[in-house]
């Protein structure tokens, strides 16, 4: 749809719930923030939101945007003109609505046509289909036993491939396919009885219909979009307006064909196997029975998923009652749709938007809980491999060729030439990489040391650039950005899983006539090696659009080796004993994205406005930086509500937007939070948790101590964070010793979050602690999860009036767990959970953003990529400490969940009184607690290579009998608490 001009108008902005259509009568918070979202969108702007949980803000998120949608639907009738309306405002409200009328028209039509042509062929087709259906069934053991493996076959052989370059295109029908794939739509095959032209209801293509300007609403899980749409149809937009909707999932989630999906480990795999089953030109029962050539089938579940807000349980649910692939399905119900609901998967990966036919132009995308968004980009942008699946990929590759070398054309022979030498010289690497770093080690006391003690033999990490690692690897002759191309397109992973499944079946079946082989371990050795090639297939294309990236210096490739204590060297050789599972090295190569923006450009350029929406967005400044969209002018301004220039570090395709950004209070009196830092413990001594703080055993029992003090005054549960896993065990095991556990105990239960998110894995530290307790408490211990320690924690504070959990900031219990009312009446951050600067990625990521700032060239700064020690600056300390605080503000917002709600937050650490980390907390956090801070202050807070920011407030610095009296003063105002 074409935009507006100004002659157009400006849309009036709603003033009312009522008008935004909410539900109920908004509080002043959201009501603002509705305003703000209206704004934002009739401006084009990049907004940011923050809007603490339990305020509404989804249901904000809906009411804003849809209203500013139906209204912009009917800009002739909301628009306030600058003057009045005159002869050219109105030609043009006539065009477009004259443009969507005609489109529409045409639409009805085809689709009348084509429902009227395939009604008369539907009933003579199905009785065709169950005759067909039925004699399969008959002979479909005689069909195993005499046609299935010359069928194997024909499916493993790779279909001619031809290059682009050598041809100057694609044949037919590979290019007819790609056509309907990126254009969202269903491809039969090619058959003539299928494709003919003259007949529409035969064909492939689907008539277009009107696309509306949608809302694109996207969030991280299908659990968190299905809470959304329980919203949504609380809204008159659904049960007055009827808005459609539609729910986007991969083909995992909503296929519904089981004989492929129970063969499929993995969502590549299933993508393979599903587009192979159109590509075919076998007889009609090798196709998909989902997928049909008629369009009626299709047309009518569209229909249905109008009809109703369905999210992906209830499309898999209607798929199969219609018999019509929902994936498919669902595609075809975007072109019509109003809001649109997506993962960010989807969303942010632009093969996968084309793929589903999804158009950004001109929409407005609203990103919900964009905390995580970053790191989301990063990692969807990003792969691995390791050195055993890289062995196993040699070796099936080289069997496939030897096996059909004869078969195939002379384009598939040079590309698979090519991945064997490619999978050649990584393993290659991978051997001259353990053969140095063993040589080091054997050179280096200190690691003799720690394999005497039965530690780690072996460890190393090392990082470069994609075009670095290819001259590493000698394959310069190689066109690597073809070769992937010939693996997509060609499905060769999928081609050779099957080749590899066939074998092992032959083989095992072999071994079981000769008896001579145990069937359990065939069984596995298949299930690994389709597992292995499974779980690294499928991801061509992200890995294509991520290394196709001009801007090779914004992704760095790592080398990690890891070895066992072990693993001794062998005749004298440097090489570790082989045939041990023990002994073995385990390798893996990464891909990172270190700079999100290029990623992101499309996402920003194309909607009309972009919104990123969480409860938790602090630090603003840093998420608009690595997005690229605030110029250096003001990278070192803070931002705060309103409107702050858009500009891209590059010449933007359209006009710039404006950043505006939202930062709403919380929806609770301010009595009902308090937040304060203690500095000071029992004995006087600082609390001061950095590295050497955690070691030192006399700071430890002093937050022990403090802990186990004010435990006796906090009603209900207390939820306790800690940097790590390593320091929680280890400060437990302190208190045990020193008997603060048992104290705590008289008061409140202990509880300890696990390591994993399914069993207890523990350090050799607490499990030595656990045996001094009760033989009981190790049993039930050993079994438990962390839902399990989750659900006790909760049963203990309902039966027993109390508990206190101790958690792990970016741990399993930091994020997406409710703890209202009584599950944490307190909060209480043990440390400043700062990352691991021995992380070669870490130290790669902030090396590039103070490059990237102070513009150095990149390929200078790579000479000491492998040395973690350098020199951080502003701009690095800033990335640090803004990864830490984000972490921080996720664990300390998992309190207060909505207006009733009361908690209290204990930062314990004297470093959170420093100004940068101030800033960084969320507004509603610091209520009336922040104090000015003085030159001094703000000098001693950083190093002297460290400039200080322009911050001037900070939460004061309390000793713990200021903290008591607080938390007494702070419970006594409660209801039912009596002090």
């Amino acid at each position: 749809m074409k935009e507006y001009i100004e002659d157009d108008g400006v849309l009036v902005e709603p003033q009312t719930g009522e008008e935004f259509s909410f539900p109920f009568e908004p509080y002043k918070i959201q009501l603002d923030f509705m305003k703000n979202l209206f704004s934002a969108c009739e401006n084009g702007n990049f907004g940011i939101f923050q809007s603490p949980t339990g305020t509404g803000k989804t249901l904000s998120l809906l009411c804003g945007s849809l209203s500013w949608l139906f209204r912009d639907n009917e800009r002739h009738t909301y628009a306030t003109p600058k003057w009045i309306v005159d002869q050219k405002r109105q030609k043009r409200v006539k065009e477009r609505q004259q443009e969507i009328e005609d489109m529409q028209e045409k639409f009805d039509e085809w689709e009348k046509k084509i429902r009227k042509k395939e009604t008369q062929m539907t009933n003579a087709r199905r009785r065709e289909l169950f005759a067909k259906t039925k004699k399969r069934g008959a002979d479909k053991h005689s069909s195993e036993q005499n046609g299935e493996t010359e069928g194997a076959l024909a499916e493993e052989i790779l279909d001619d491939y031809i290059s682009e370059n050598e041809t100057g295109g694609q044949d037919n029908q590979v290019r007819e396919w790609l056509k309907c794939f990126n254009e969202g739509k269903i491809y039969n095959g090619g058959n003539s009885d299928i494709g003919n032209e003259d007949d529409p209801s035969l064909s492939y293509q689907i008539h277009p219909e009107p696309q509306p300007r949608k809302v694109v609403y996207a969030s991280r899980t299908h659990s968190q979009l299905k809470q959304t749409i329980k919203e949504l149809k609380r809204t008159k937009f659904w049960t007055e307006r009827k808005i459609r909707s539609v729910t986007i999932g991969s083909r995992m989630q909503l296929c519904i064909n089981s004989k492929i999906k129970k063969s499929s480990i993995t969502a590549g795999q299933l993508n393979e196997k599903c587009i192979e089953m159109q590509k075919s030109t076998k007889k009609k029962t090798s196709k998909c029975p989902y997928l049909h050539k008629e369009h009626t089938p299709t047309l009518d579940f569209v229909s249905k998923c109008r009809s109703d807000v369905l999210d992906i349980e209830d499309l898999v649910k209607v798929g199969n009652e219609m018999e019509v692939c929902p994936y498919y399905g669902a595609r075809q119900a975007i072109q019509a749709a109003q809001i649109v609901f997506i993962p960010y998967n989807l969303l942010l990966v632009q093969d996968s938007r084309e793929s589903l036919g999804l158009d950004l132009t001109n929409s407005i995308v609203i990103i919900d809980e964009a905390h995580n968004l970053i790191d989301s980009i990063c990692n969807t942008h990003g792969s691995t491999l390791s050195w055993e699946v890289s062995k196993l990929a040699l070796e099936l590759t080289k069997a496939y060729f030897s096996h059909y070398w004869k078969r195939l054309n002379n384009q598939n022979t040079i590309y698979v030439r090519q991945l064997i030498t490619l999978l050649k010289s990584i393993c290659k690497y991978f051997d001259s990489k353990v053969k140095s770093s063993t040589k080091v080690f054997q050179k280096d006391q200190e690691s003799i040391k720690k394999a005497a003690e039965n530690k780690s033999f072996l460890e190393f990490v090392e990082g470069m650039t994609p075009n670095t690692f290819i001259g590493l690897l000698k394959i310069e002759g190689i066109n690597v950005f073809k070769l992937l191309k010939f693996l997509r397109t060609s499905q060769f992973s999928h081609k050779l899983t099957m080749f590899s499944d066939r074998i092992a079946k032959e083989k095992y079946e072999k071994s079981l006539e000769n008896n001579i082989a145990n069937k359990s371990n065939n069984k596995t050795s298949l299930s690994k090696k389709q597992r292995l090639v499974s779980n690294n297939s499928g991801n061509n294309k992200t890995t294509k659009n991520s290394l196709g990236n001009s801007n090779n210096s914004s992704s760095r490739m790592f080398i990690s080796l890891k070895g066992n204590a072990k693993n001794e060297p062998e005749n004298g050789k440097n090489e570790p004993k082989k045939n041990s599972n023990d002994n073995q090295i385990v390798g893996e190569l990464k891909y990172v994205l270190m700079d999100p923006s290029d990623a992101f450009k499309t996402i920003t350029e194309l909607p009309r406005a972009v919104i990123l929406a969480g409860g938790t967005m602090n630090p603003i400044d840093d998420i608009v930086n690595q997005l690229g969209v605030v110029s250096d002018s003001i990278d070192n301004k803070e931002i705060k509500n309103g409107i702050v220039p858009y500009v891209k570090h590059e010449e933007p395709k359209s006009l710039p937007k404006k950043l505006h950004v939202f930062e709403c209070s919380h929806v609770v009196p301010k009595n009902n939070i308090s937040a304060m830092v203690l500095g000071k413990g029992p004995n006087n001594h600082e609390i001061n948790l950095s590295y050497a703080g955690q070691n030192s055993e006399i700071v430890v029992k002093e937050a022990g101590f403090s802990l186990a003090r004010l435990v006796k005054k906090i009603p209900g549960g207390m939820v306790v964070f800690f940097p790590s896993y390593s320091f929680l065990y280890s400060a437990y095991e302190k208190w045990i010793r020193n008997g603060i556990i048992s104290e705590i105990q008289n008061s409140k239960k202990v509880f300890c979050e696990p390591r994993s998110k399914t069993s207890t894995v523990k350090s050799e530290v607490l499990e030595k602690t656990i045996q001094k307790e009760t033989t009981q408490h190790k049993q039930n211990s050993e079994q438990e999860s962390s839902q399990d320690v989750l659900l006790k924690y909760k049963s203990c504070i309902q039966e027993h009036g109390g508990a206190i959990l101790l958690a792990v900031v970016s741990g399993n219990m930091s994020e997406g767990i409710d703890f209202s009312d009584s599950l944490a009446r307190a909060v209480v951050m043990v440390g400043v959970p700062y990352p691991n600067l021995h992380s070669m990625e870490l130290v790669e990521k902030i090396k590039f953003y103070q490059n990237k700032h102070n513009k150095v060239n990149v390929k200078n700064s790579e000479k000491n990529s492998s040395n973690t020690k350098f020199d951080m600056d502003r701009v690095g300390f800033e990335y640090y400490e803004n990864l830490c605080m984000r972490a921080v503000n996720q664990s300390i917002g998992r309190a207060i969940r909505h207006i009733n709600d009361y908690a209290i937050i204990i930062l314990m650490d004297k470093r959170y009184s420093s100004p940068s980390i101030t800033k960084k907390l969320p507004g509603w956090v610091l209520g009336n607690e922040i104090v000015q801070a003085d030159k001094k202050q703000m000098a001693q807070s950083f190093s002297n290579s460290i400039k200080p920011p322009e911050s001037t407030v900070y939460l004061k610095t309390l000793d713990i009998d200021s903290v008591f009296d607080k938390v007494v003063e702070f419970f006594a105002e409660k209801p039912g608490q009596n002090y």
